[in-house]
């Protein structure tokens, strides 16, 4: 066989070779454009909670705002419930307000939620408990402190009227004094 032949023979077949290879490299190229999801992947709750601690105040009220609004119109409310909560138990926020915060939690539905995200949920209930807990304690010794103030106050006043009376009846002994002595 010569060397001619030898082309005439082999040259097609490559030809038909790469046309192959190269249909199949357009299939993989165009059928890896669907083989990405469409859907948007979403962050886990404790992940959302990580971001919202890195935003500066100006942008959580952006978010509160956001989320808020969100709230009624969404195909996920439990989601955007639980992310209303964070945004209340934030210390940094100006909405902050674990009141609030844990009552939104008492009210979720968590059986729509991972084990995950349900135990992150339970740990920050029970870290709001504890912040409620020590509100009410700094509450209650706040109007203590200020009802021992009062009583001071109204002490300090009698102490003031009572020397008053002391100076007062000084001076009217010192003026009879001299008149016995006449």
């Amino acid at each position: 066989m010569n060397m001619e032949s030898f082309r005439t023979f082999v040259a097609p077949k490559q030809y038909q070779l790469n046309s192959y290879l190269l249909i199949f490299i357009l299939m993989c190229a165009f059928s890896g454009c669907k083989l990405t999801s469409d859907k948007a992947v979403t962050p886990t709750i404790s992940e959302y909670y990580l971001w919202l601690k890195s935003l500066p105040v100006e942008a959580l009220s952006d978010e509160f705002t956001r989320v808020n609004n969100n709230t009624s119109t969404t195909q996920s409310p439990h989601k955007n419930h639980a992310q209303l909560a964070l945004l209340y138990a934030i210390p940094k926020a100006n909405q902050h307000n674990p009141y609030t915060a844990k009552t939104i939690l008492n009210q979720l539905n968590k059986s729509h939620l991972s084990a995950f995200d349900l135990a992150f949920i339970e740990l920050l209930s029970e870290q709001l408990n504890q912040q409620i807990i020590a509100l009410n304690k700094n509450v209650l010794s706040t109007k203590a402190l200020e009802n021992m103030q009062k009583e001071n106050n109204d002490l300090e006043e009698q102490v003031n009227k009572l020397t008053t009376q002391i100076n007062q009846l000084k001076s009217i002994e010192r003026d009879i004094q001299p008149q016995e002595l006449n």
